[in-house]
Order: structure tokens, then sequence, then C-alpha cells
């Protein structure tokens, strides 16, 4: 979505939500109820949308509503996989609807669920005390990618801020599937998806025939940032990126070529060694190395890595 089109999005939401707004919405049965709601504040913009903080004005629920506007010549991955999925630790969608329909589109709105944390504003708040979640998180992501991926459903843009949390910190839930997609086994896919610092080899090699495991990737990241508080690798570009990845990832020369890599010199420690480092307690070293691999044939699975939990 362009900056101007989110620009009009936030004005609009400004101008009609300021005050208590009665519309239809409907739940994932396509059932309708009459709400009543007002707007609190802004959480978030990005890509796809903008999202704000309402409540209901009947029993003071608050809701997370992100508006996009959808164009009329296609669907809205979005709204269709919140449709199909079900799971405790992915975002629940209340209700939805649609407004101001023009010959170019309209606007969809979601309500979610609303949570007053996300994984990004903890780590970077160094008050909050949070690492005895950390093994419980780590089972969760696992079990909500599991099932996205058994059900062929790719995220492609897990990342901190993605991964929101409940007032007590002990549920972590992963929102925003506006860049998820049901991945066809040999098909091709867009490479440029996932925030870059979080984004695996294969997308950044421009590699179109990825699959979920991508997901795997950029959830080790994240789960390795938990306990380090800094971003694993954090290039300013695709070759940055690429260098950083393989400084400390081992890689074979075979495997590079097989990634489309020329080889070169790379002083790595490995990953391993890395972990052992700067995880201090050593929780989950052994699980976030085989997240953490270049070579995404020879990257665990979610079943993999639910498997190994679980055993």
């Amino acid at each position: 979505m362009s900056a101007s089109k989110i620009q009009e999005i936030l004005g609009k939401l400004k101008e009609t939500w300021k005050e208590i707004k009665n519309i239809i919405v409907y739940n994932l049965r396509n059932e309708s109820s009459a709400l009543s709601f007002r707007n609190i504040k802004m959480i978030g913009r990005g890509t796809f949308g903008v999202v704000i903080q309402i409540e209901d004005q009947i029993n003071q629920r608050k809701y997370a509503l992100k508006q996009v506007f959808q164009d009329s010549r296609f669907h809205n991955r979005e709204l269709e996989i919140f449709k199909k999925i079900q799971h405790e630790n992915i975002v629940k969608l209340q209700y939805y609807n649609y407004e101001e329909e023009t010959s170019k589109g309209r606007y969809l709105n979601l309500f979610m669920e609303y949570h007053p944390y996300n994984l990004e504003t903890l780590i970077l708040d160094r008050n909050i005390k949070y690492n005895k979640f950390i093994k419980d998180w780590t089972s969760q992501i696992i079990s909500a990618l599991d099932y996205l991926h058994s059900r062929g459903i790719c995220h492609r843009d897990i990342k901190p801020a993605n991964l929101l949390l409940t007032d007590r910190l002990n549920r972590i839930v992963i929102c925003d599937l506006g860049s998820a997609k049901v991945l066809e086994k040999g098909k091709n896919n867009i490479p440029y998806v996932c925030s870059r610092y979080y984004r695996s080899p294969e997308n950044i090699l421009g590699i179109e025939t990825y699959d979920c495991k991508i997901d795997i990737w950029s959830a080790g990241c994240v789960l390795v940032e938990c306990h380090t508080k800094e971003t694993l690798f954090k290039g300013s570009g695709n070759r940055e990126m690429l260098s950083q990845i393989l400084s400390i990832v081992k890689c074979s020369k075979a495997d590079l070529y097989e990634m489309g890599v020329i080889p070169e010199e790379y002083e790595s420690k490995g990953i391993r060694k890395y972990l052992e480092e700067n995880v201090e307690d050593g929780t989950n070293i052994n699980l976030y190395e085989k997240m953490i691999v270049f070579n995404p044939a020879k990257r665990y699975s979610a079943k993999q890595l639910a498997k190994y939990i679980h055993k």
C-alpha cells in the first residue's frame, strides 16, 4: 500500500472514528451484529494498513481494528485465511466489515482481539523481566507455525512486532497475516517478503521457490533476540545481511553452491558457538541451532521442531 493511501486511511480514521460509531459487523460465520465503538488510540501502521485500538461501548471490550484498502481487482488473503484457522497462539478475528465502496475498491475493517504488549516493546524495555517465559513462548510459536504450515499457510513476516502478549506475558500470539499466503510446492512466489533483519537466506538471495521454512528462520532470529536483546543480523541491505549471516552461521561450500552463492572465505564460529556465548542460561540452544540453518533443506520444519520439543 502506498504512503499516500496510508495517510488517507489515517485521516479517515481520525475523522470517522473520533466519536462513537455504530456499525454492522460480521463474525466468521457471516452472522451480522450491530455494535457501537469508540476510538482510543492508534497502535501501529505498516505496508498493508493502519491499526487502532477501539472499545465496544456496550461491554467495554477492547479490539484492535486493522483497516486496509481492498483493491477490487484482488481478493483479500488475510480475511480468507482468518476464516480457515483457529489456534490459541494466533490472533483471533472477532468481526469484519466493509465500508465506503468505490469503483477502485473498498475499505476492509478487521476487528481482532486486543493484546496490550508486543515482543518488540518488551525487548526494548530493559525494565521488564521476561526470561522465565521464553521457553513457553518458544513452544507456543512453534505450535502456531506447525498449525499454519500443516495447512500450507506461510506467515512471511515473523518479527517481534508481530508477536503479541497477554497482560501476564504467559501467552504469545502471532498477529498480522497481511503477508500470509498458501504456498504451493514448486510454484514461484515473490521473494521480497518479511522484514529485512528476519529475512531468510533464500529470500535474501531472491529464490522464488521457497517454502514455509522461511518462517522458521525468522522465528529463530526472534527467539535468540529475546535472550540477547540485540538483533541477531542487522545489515543495511541484502549484501550486508548475507555477510553478517555467514559471519555467524557456518555453511559448507556445497550448500553455498546449492543456494547460488559463490563461496568466499567467511570466518564463522558457527551458530552454536554464538549461542553458547550469548544465551546466558543455555535455554533452547539445541532447538535454535536447528532453526537458524542457512540451507532450508537442512533446516528443521515446524513439525520436526514440535516433535523435538515434546520427545
